[in-house]
């Protein structure tokens, strides 16, 4: 006979019953057709090791519906040619972690191909992603930590791709490069009980688009010494309720804009030191925001576009507004 996925002997004609318990599988440094993987159902006691794999096709079936896994799944350094998408793993219970770090995955990771999991960290260190992280690929999810330090994410993170997700500890995008942005609700109402980091980024496109809007970070979120070009805008952080907001030396062509922290509150304070924000902030940036501590634009660069009137209107400041050595515009 042939064989099936498993490698197990089929008799001609009768598919072998796949196995329900694995003590663990392992692929390392293989090549294989991931449509051909059906994990659906399955329990493995251990790891599941694709780390150095080719993997062509992708996860695009979703064959591996309500797994459980007792250790990882590891695709480091995978290279998996049409990405991780159509629901392949929504539901799945990983006791372990989702480890991709340096892993190349083509045309993204999208579809809610890990909604719905319970997995302890997701650890996408260094990892290029083509296609970007896209349509509730995590969302409605319960992650420890999420680390995507030094990641190359071309197409950006957008349309709700860690929507609902709850983060029982911490989020780190330090030094990646999104190329597209952050868009379209991609953390609209996540929830991080550590804090959210995203120091020295580089973020073409912008920040837009409600992508952290109805966000609770438990501790603080610090863009500083991030690039985003394109700036802050459109509800991007509204209704986002955090302690300190830091966004330290930021470079932010393109400005500040259209109610991009409206309704927002900031237990510990707000701050825009030395940041380039020499698009100005305009249109009802802060409208209905509060803070319970300081507002920091000590140094920063206003000089294009200055502040509008409007743009603070309604905001509670419980501490103070230190704009010491800030640029304006001249008239």
């Amino acid at each position: 006979g042939s064989c099936s996925a498993f490698g197990l002997p089929t008799t001609s004609g009768v598919a072998a019953p796949y196995p329900q318990y694995l003590a663990g599988l392992s692929l390392v440094n293989s090549s294989f057709n991931g449509s051909q993987l059906r994990l659906a159902g399955l329990s493995v006691g251990g790891t599941v090791n694709m780390s150095r794999s080719t993997i062509e096709f992708g996860f695009a079936v979703p064959h591996a519906l309500k797994t459980t896994v007792y250790g990882s799944i590891d695709l480091s350094y995978a290279n998996v040619s049409a990405g991780l998408t159509n629901y392949a793993f929504k539901g799945s219970d990983i006791k372990g972690s989702l480890l991709m770090r340096g892993a190349n995955v083509q045309s993204g990771i999208s579809f809610g191909v890990f909604a719905d999991i319970s997995v302890l960290d997701v650890d996408l260190t260094g990892a290029n992603v083509t296609g970007g992280i896209r349509s509730y690929a995590f969302g409605s999810s319960v992650i420890q930590n999420f680390v995507m330090t030094g990641a190359d994410i071309a197409a950006g993170i957008t349309n709700f791709a860690f929507q609902g997700t709850r983060f029982n500890g911490n989020v780190l995008l330090t030094g990646s490069d999104v190329s597209g942005g952050i868009s379209n609700e991609a953390f609209q109402a996540t929830t991080i009980l550590g804090f959210f980091e995203m120091r020295g980024a580089n973020i073409s496109s912008g920040i837009m688009d409600g992508a952290f809007q109805r966000m609770y970070v438990q501790t603080y979120i610090d863009l500083s010494y991030s690039d985003i070009s394109g700036g802050l805008s459109t509800k991007c952080f509204s209704n986002l309720v955090t302690s300190s907001f830091l966004m330290t030396g930021v470079n932010l062509s393109g400005g500040i804009t259209s109610s991009a922290f409206q309704s927002a509150t900031f237990g510990g304070g707000f701050d825009l030191s030395h940041a380039d924000v020499s698009d100005g902030i305009v249109r009802n940036v802060f409208r209905s925001a509060s803070t319970f501590g300081d507002v920091l634009l000590v140094g920063a660069d206003f000089s294009r576009g200055g502040i509008e009137s409007a743009a603070f209107s309604g905001m509670t400041v419980s501490g103070t507004l230190n704009a010491s050595g800030a640029r304006f515009p001249n008239n």
